[in-house]
């Protein structure tokens, strides 16, 4: 998929990619939103839509779209406020959609993920423009070269682990199985990737 993607993401230019993030805002934001609360759902399918398209193109959007010197201009500050904005508005939705349900649903917390995943990603590449020598980068940069990885893994992850996740629960804790279990998951994904790219077949295409 990456070929793939890295061909679509180098020959696409930013006033195509500023229409394929509006287009993915509007809908994986706010019709989906509107379908949550209102039970009325277009029936779109669009492949660049998916999540695992659509963040590895949005990241290389926020790459290009906004130069260094841009990234110094952003303001810490309201980058921080928008990401705060949205989690309350996401706790909001959670809590008017168990009004309205009588129930929690994950779909309703997730829908302000775009918002906040442009936030955050932005507040990184933000510091890491301001605060150039950083002890332990290359840790840093390793870990995020396999975040892509680790996310395609993450539910081979799941069910490899949901076994232990269950024992824990009934010996010890909520929270504190859900942190093993969430460990587990990160460094198998991690693990797994960091092999996977040591592969010289591999890296031929990534």
């Amino acid at each position: 998929m990456l070929p793939f993607l890295g061909a679509i993401a180098r020959n696409v230019d930013l006033d195509c990619m500023k229409y394929f993030l509006g287009l993915g805002l509007i809908i994986k934001v706010g019709m989906s939103i509107v379908g949550q609360f209102t039970g009325y759902s277009m029936p779109m399918s669009f492949f660049v839509l998916q999540n695992n398209v659509f963040y590895v193109l949005l990241g290389y959007f926020l790459e290009k779209a906004v130069s260094t010197e841009k990234c110094r201009q952003l303001s810490g500050w309201k980058l921080s406020a928008g990401l705060a904005m949205s989690v309350i508005t996401a706790a909001v939705m959670v809590i008017a959609d168990r009004k309205l349900s009588g129930e929690y649903h994950e779909s309703v917390l997730n829908l302000m993920i775009p918002l906040m995943a442009c936030a955050v990603y932005l507040g990184f590449r933000r510091f890491f423009v301001m605060h150039t020598n950083i002890r332990g980068a290359g840790i840093i940069a390793c870990l995020g070269s396999c975040a892509f990885g680790v996310y395609l893994l993450e539910h081979i992850g799941q069910k490899l682990f949901l076994k232990l996740y269950l024992q824990l629960a009934d010996r010890t804790f909520g929270i504190f199985a859900c942190s093993v279990y969430i460990c587990c998951i990160l460094l198998f994904s991690f693990v797994c990737t960091w092999l996977i790219r040591k592969s010289k077949i591999v890296r031929k295409f990534i």
